[in-house]
């Protein structure tokens, strides 16, 4: 997990992100995978193939981690809980995807949920 806030935030100072939203993006970006934790643990480290209903399972990660971090409130868990909805989509991504609207600044954009999701995991 600290490796992904260091890499989006080392992303973010080379795009020319202020500090603040520097930090912001650090401490979201690390909880992009918290939706796991509502994932058994059977599951998660199942050495074999995942059947489809697991991967059905798994692919919600996202879903699910979007709506803890919701449920927190304040805008770095907003802004965790976009990254935690979207960090499985693609730049290719169909319209059914979330779409990344044009944000009117880059710390609106880190903090404004989507209402849609992404289901990859």
């Amino acid at each position: 997990m600290r490796r992904t806030g260091a890499t989006a935030a080392a992303l973010a100072t080379i795009l020319g992100f202020a500090p603040q939203e520097v930090r912001r993006l650090r401490r979201a970006a690390a909880l992009h995978d918290i939706g796991k934790a509502a994932i058994p643990m059977a599951i998660l480290g199942k050495p074999a193939a995942l059947t489809a209903s697991e991967r059905a399972r798994v692919e919600r990660h996202t879903l699910i981690g979007h709506r803890m971090l919701i449920a927190v409130g304040g805008p770095n868990a907003l802004a965790a809980a976009r990254i935690a909805l979207t960090h499985h989509e693609r730049f290719e991504a169909a319209a059914t995807r979330t779409a990344w609207r044009a944000p009117r600044s880059r710390s609106r954009a880190a903090s404004s949920p989507s209402p849609t999701s992404s289901t990859r995991c």
